[in-house]
């Protein structure tokens, strides 16, 4: 099949602009958090202690990077023990021990920059949980 000149340009032009919604959709899709964007390839955020967690626990759902999130992750938690997670509004880690009254044996990502094991007072925390027995981890 022999194309025209005008023909060629149409179809280029329609590669080109099939190519630039492709990019943004993939552009979008990552933002989003999307699980089709490069199956396997999980980034790291910027706040990442949920998504230090979601790795530790072995929980695919990324809603759970945020840390608010895991306050309805598992089963409710009467307070700190050893193996409950701690939610702060903007943080969450793992009870290692409980170090007295009001303050724990943290361990957690993004704290300091790092993972840390750390005295943390219980000041601020939304909720207390158990994680389900498939991703329970022991301290």
């Amino acid at each position: 099949m022999i194309f025209s000149p005008r023909e060629l340009r149409k179809q280029a032009l329609i590669g080109v602009a099939g190519a630039v919604i492709a990019t943004l959709v993939f552009v979008y899709a990552a933002h989003a958090g999307d699980a089709r964007v490069k199956p396997g390839h999980d980034p790291r955020p910027r706040a990442w202690c949920g998504w230090w967690l979601r790795h530790e626990l072995g929980v695919a759902n990324r809603i759970y990077n945020r840390a608010r999130a895991w306050a309805h992750f598992g089963s409710r938690a009467s307070g700190p023990a050893a193996g409950v997670i701690a939610v702060w509004p903007h943080h969450v880690g793992v009870v290692v021990s409980v170090s007295g009254p009001g303050a724990i044996i943290l361990k957690s990502g993004n704290d300091g920059h790092a993972v840390r094991t750390r005295e943390r007072s219980t000041r601020g925390v939304i909720a207390w949980r158990w994680p389900d027995q498939r991703t329970a981890m022991v301290p």
